[in-house]
């Protein structure tokens, strides 16, 4: 499956080659603009990603109207106050930026 869903995240592209379908009537144009509708299929073979992505698409938009205003480090203003059981400077590394060493490249 996820072969196939490889080969139609390649395939869609082909779609921006039917974009002169705007401006000429020719079948190859309709055609390869017919690739698009492969991005259809890839969203719905991965639907809790497209999901995912829509809810947080709209929690961007939706943060702004319920937080008034918006948290940040200028007004932030917490309720509990937290110490960290150590003394100095440390550094916290999450996850890295190879495939390997990351938790985050593949959300399946």
């Amino acid at each position: 499956m996820r072969k196939f869903i490889k080969i139609i995240e390649k395939l869609k592209w082909l779609g921006l080659l039917g974009l002169p379908i705007f401006i000429s009537d020719h079948l190859i144009w309709k055609i390869l603009w017919l690739f698009w509708l492969f991005a259809i299929l890839e969203l719905l073979l991965k639907l809790p990603v497209t999901i995912q992505l829509l809810e947080q698409s709209l929690s961007m938009l939706i943060t702004p109207i319920i937080d008034k205003p918006v948290p940040s480090l200028e007004h932030y203003n917490g309720k509990i106050k937290y110490s960290l059981p150590f003394k100095g400077k440390w550094v916290v590394i999450n996850g890295g930026v190879t495939k390997p060493l990351s938790h985050s490249w593949s959300i399946n």
